[in-house]
């Protein structure tokens, strides 16, 4: 009976540790990944600016060297982002299934970073936009961000991301919980 018990305990322990592991390793790329959306799309709209990653935070951001832009691209610059990062791994998840097939663990942990990256794409458009001061002027628009709230947009979009990324992978985090029991 014991040794039943903990065979199951053990194996169980063992599932968590792997998709804790497999969301670790998609989590970090996707940081450099999601800052590249930001960049790319604002090369698109002519605007230069550079990637910061702090390893040390699992940070990143992405600093445009000019804001004279309309508020449109700015708010598709925002998006881009998480879009960007649910892009390529949505890409991956269709060509998770083709050949020889992923571990449940890994589409789960795939499944949640992509979810968690659109929900904060949507959350860091809207929510930091709705905090930010605008000042239209001769066609051109001047974005003076409020600091004071910023961090509680990034909390926001983070909130929502969660609640995405659960909503996104309900079913498969039901199947990984299910799958050799």
């Amino acid at each position: 009976m014991w040794g039943t018990m903990f065979g199951e305990m053990k194996k169980s322990l063992g599932k968590i540790a792997n998709l804790l592991i497999c969301l670790f390793v998609f989590f970090v790329m996707a940081i450099p990944l999601h800052e590249a959306g930001h960049a790319l799309v604002a090369q698109i709209f002519g605007v230069g600016g550079y990637i910061i990653v702090n390893w040390l935070t699992f940070s990143g951001v992405f600093l445009p060297e000019s804001y004279s832009i309309p508020m449109w691209q700015e708010v598709i610059i925002y998006f881009a982002g998480g879009g960007f990062v649910a892009a390529i791994y949505g890409i991956l998840l269709l060509f998770a299934n083709v050949g020889q097939k992923w571990d449940a663990d890994d589409q789960t942990a795939l499944r949640l970073v992509l979810g968690m990256q659109l929900g904060y794409g949507i959350g860091e458009t809207f929510l930091i936009f709705a905090y930010y001061s605008v000042l239209e002027i001769g066609g051109f628009v001047y974005v003076v961000p409020d600091y004071s709230l910023f961090q509680v947009a990034i909390l926001l979009g983070t909130v929502l991301g969660g609640f995405v990324a659960l909503v996104c992978s309900y079913p498969s985090l039901r199947r990984w919980y299910i799958y050799d029991q």
